[in-house]
């Protein structure tokens, strides 16, 4: 029997504690159909597009860390530091059903915001004066991780915004290649791309644009869906059915449908893009495209 405290004339009964109870599933998990309820890292040329695209997303709101969307009718607030951008998180948390999805445009603005941050906090200029053995630059992409971890537990989509760039890449065996990918700082990068579960790279094929979501060793991109993104008629899991390639159209309007389109696995060819003449190397950065 619980003992019972007096404090002063108040009887004070100690609260039952709750006991935990974990349940072991008996059937697999059944993968969302809502395309805001999973992440997006779009990067690309700049003017190409992306910002445009993601708002016809419905009820999105965006979180503006470059100009980008002044010439856009969208829901969004503009973002110059780190202490801002938190009070918008927490906002976002603190109103959940407010919008279906989040925008972050650009993500590299928004790491760059956390690292001068952490930086001001500590009194320095750059991570290197305090010589520390790394733990600065760990206390930066912590606190960079823990945002990006509370925009993806809103329960909505969430969508980062980046640009591309040709980086050259030393592989395993000593040889080295160009490969896209974004212009986040690596550690952004590591952190970004760990999570989210859309990887799409806008480019352009000539006066054509298109979204790659499959990876090659020279392009940075990749799709953890396995029920979506499947050519009409092919099957889930089935590598050869899998979407590679999305035709992006001549619209903003062109580029959301398209999109929605191979989400739904309506889109007839894996490859919307590919030409029989195309080479691989068309699908690398298009330098002076936007």
């Amino acid at each position: 029997m619980a003992m019972i405290r007096k404090l002063g004339k108040k009887i004070v009964k100690p609260v039952a504690s709750v006991k935990e109870v974990f349940d072991l599933p008996d059937e697999p998990n059944e993968p969302s159909n809502k395309l805001s309820d999973y992440s997006i890292l779009i990067y690309g040329a700049k003017k190409i597009g992306k910002t445009s695209m993601v708002s016809r997303f419905p009820k999105t709101f965006f979180i503006s860390t470059e100009p980008g969307t002044k010439a856009l009718r969208v829901l969004k607030r503009d973002v110059k530091d780190w202490k801002t951008l938190l009070g918008y998180v927490k906002s976002l948390e603190e109103n959940p059903t407010k919008y279906e999805t989040v925008c972050i445009d650009t993500i590299d603005n928004a790491y760059k915001f956390c690292f001068e941050h952490i930086c001001k906090t500590k009194g320095i200029g750059h991570p290197s004066e305090e010589n520390d053995y790394g733990a600065t630059w760990k206390e930066i992409s912590k606190e960079f991780e823990k945002v990006v971890l509370r925009l993806l537990n809103l329960g909505i989509g969430v969508i980062f915004i980046s640009h591309d760039t040709e980086k050259e890449i030393e592989k395993r065996d000593g040889s080295k290649l160009d490969r896209v990918q974004p212009t986040m700082e690596r550690a952004a990068m590591g952190v970004v791309e760990a999570v989210v579960d859309i990887i799409g790279n806008y480019y352009y094929d000539g006066k054509d644009r298109y979204l790659r979501i499959e990876g090659e060793e020279d392009v940075v991109s990749g799709c953890r869906l396995e029920e979506h993104f499947v050519r009409k008629g092919g099957e889930p899991r089935v590598g050869e059915d899998r979407i590679r390639v999305i035709s992006m159209g001549t619209s903003t309007v062109e580029s959301y449908d398209n999109f929605i389109k191979a989400f739904d696995n309506e889109q007839i060819e894996v490859d919307a893009s590919v030409k029989k003449t195309v080479t691989k190397k068309s699908f690398t950065l298009r330098k002076g495209k936007g």
